[in-house]
Order: C-alpha cells, then structure tokens, then sequence
C-alpha cells in the first residue's frame, strides 16, 4: 500500500509541474512599467535558486558518521536521486535540468574548494576535502 501512496504522490506532483508548465508556456512576454519579463527565464530562475538552496544540505555529510568510502557511497545515491527526479521534473517544463545541475554542482564544490582553501588547512587533510573530491568525482564538470 506504501507504493500506491508515493506513487499517487508523485503522479499528484508531475500533474502540478506540468500544469504550471502549460500556464507558464501559454503566458506571452509581458510588461510591468517598462520592465519586460518573460514567464520562462522566470520560472528557470525560481528553479534554479531553489536548486542552489537544496544542494547544500544534500551535500552536507557531517552527521553521518562512518568510513569514507560507505559516506561517499550514500551521497553518491542521495545525490543520483535527487538528480533523476530534478531533470525528470526539469523535462516537464521545457527546461534543461542537465546544464543547470552541472552549473550548480560546479559552483557549489567551487565554492566549498575555496572555503577550504581560505581555511589554510593543516597538512592532515580534512574529512571535507574529501567530500569536495569524492563529488567532483561523481559528477565531473566536462
């Protein structure tokens, strides 16, 4: 019964994108005083803030004790699910969830590999800098 429920939950959430979708695709360029907004740049914004909202706390593996490897395995899976279910979303409202994850990703492990860096680490590497490392190599920017 479990999977009846997330699954009508889940078709209940598509039918939602795409009916925003449609809403937001029939709408035309529309001015506001002499500020022109397009609905779609609109839209593809909102998602990708909200994308940068939501990356961090994915990302973030300091209460998950454990060895590394079992770590980055987990965040390897958490981060492969949310992708799939973000691009299958993205396809609904005629954006290209596969750039803008990769745009994301590559800020946010640019910006933690800067942090670090600021941090003037001692010669014992941190357990973040391996995060850093594990997910620049679970989704590599090219």
């Amino acid at each position: 019964m479990a999977d009846f429920e997330e699954n009508f939950s889940l078709a209940e959430a598509t039918y939602t994108i795409s009916n925003l979708s449609l809403g937001v695709s029939r709408m035309a360029l529309k001015k506001v005083g002499v500020v022109s907004i397009n609905p779609k740049e609109l839209l593809e914004e909102g998602i990708r803030r909200e994308l940068a909202l939501e990356l961090p706390s994915l990302l973030n593996c300091n209460d998950k004790p454990g060895p590394l490897e079992d770590v980055l395995n987990h965040l390897s899976d958490t981060l492969q699910s949310f992708r799939r279910a973000f691009i299958y979303m993205c396809e609904h409202v005629d954006i290209n969830g596969y750039d803008m994850w990769r745009e994301e990703i590559d800020s946010i492990v640019h910006r933690m590999a800067n942090e670090l860096k600021e941090k003037k680490l001692p010669t014992v590497v941190s357990f973040d800098l391996h995060i850093v490392i594990g997910v620049m190599s679970i989704f590599p920017s090219s």
